[in-house]
């Protein structure tokens, strides 16, 4: 069965009547960029909540793994200089991609991590979505696929058969806590260029 936190707004919520998003949330029609929405003024606390993500998953289980593993690098390099709402569109999309693939315990029998740090590593993950989906509502453009979205599902795609292909072993488990460690790290970059330009 897979992980899901249940987390409740509190103090973040950016809703209004007027249009609702793709998320399901109400979004107001004030321009995007001109908005004051608290929740992506909670982008103000990423950086210390994605730095206690980074010290979960060191502390799930120990060294890393020494590995080249398949990074979509230019993908990122774009992403640095996107648009700020297409920054939080693409950070929202690699968390839920992220949260997908850690969230396999069944398929986790090999690896020796630490279960209790698993949890909270993937409840850490699954606030992050929650409030970023929220700031993600308030972006009065329609709903289309971007370019981005199918090269990010394409590089999880391929993470997904190294643990196939590997069989699920505790060796490819580890070569995937350090691709994540990878982007976490990235991801980090992108919310600190959308910080600011909100100026939150």
């Amino acid at each position: 069965m897979r992980y899901i936190t249940s987390l409740k707004q509190k103090g973040f919520s950016c809703t209004s009547p007027q249009t609702i998003s793709q998320f399901g949330t109400f979004r107001s029609k004030i321009p995007w960029n001109q908005s004051k929405c608290s929740a992506c003024k909670w982008l103000g606390q990423y950086r210390r909540i994605s730095n206690d993500s980074l010290t979960l998953l060191r502390e799930m289980g120990g060294n890393y793994y020494d590995f080249r593993e398949p990074f979509p690098g230019q993908l990122y390099n774009w992403i640095d200089n996107a648009k700020v709402e297409n920054q939080l569109k693409f950070l929202v999309l690699t968390l839920d991609h992220i949260i997908h693939l850690m969230d396999a315990r069944e398929n986790m029998i090999a690896v020796q991590w630490n279960k209790n740090t698993l949890e909270l590593f993937l409840a850490d993950l699954n606030r992050q979505s929650s409030e970023l989906k929220e700031c993600v509502a308030r972006d009065p453009h329609p709903s289309h696929k971007e370019s981005y979205e199918r090269k990010i599902k394409s590089h999880f795609r391929k993470l997904e058969k190294i643990l196939k292909k590997e069989k699920y072993s505790a060796q490819a488990w580890e070569k995937i806590r350090r691709a994540v460690k990878h982007h976490l790290q990235r991801m980090d970059i992108i919310a600190s260029n959308a910080m600011s330009f909100l100026k939150v």
